[in-house]
């Protein structure tokens, strides 16, 4: 959920952005041609192991919506 105007702020200063998945890396790339930078990225990835914890903190699964299932990285990296 970064909006553009934090992208656009963080791509000016340099700051490495965290890529949560494939329509957050298209809209990023979109606003880093428009402003003629490079995006510093790094892939938050999802390994695919279900943690011992509270259901509702768990981030590492399959199902998680936050990262790329490492399963997925070779398709995601051709993009970059």
């Amino acid at each position: 959920n970064k909006s553009e105007k934090e992208l656009l702020l963080a791509l000016e200063h340099g700051v490495k952005i965290v890529v949560d998945g494939l329509s957050e890396l298209e809209f990023l790339a979109s606003i880093a041609e428009k402003s003629g930078k490079v995006a510093d990225i790094l892939v938050r990835l999802t390994p695919g192991v279900e943690p011992d914890t509270h259901h509702y903190i768990q981030t590492g699964g399959t199902d998680s919506k936050f990262g790329v299932p490492i399963d997925e990285l070779d398709d995601f990296i051709s993009l970059v």
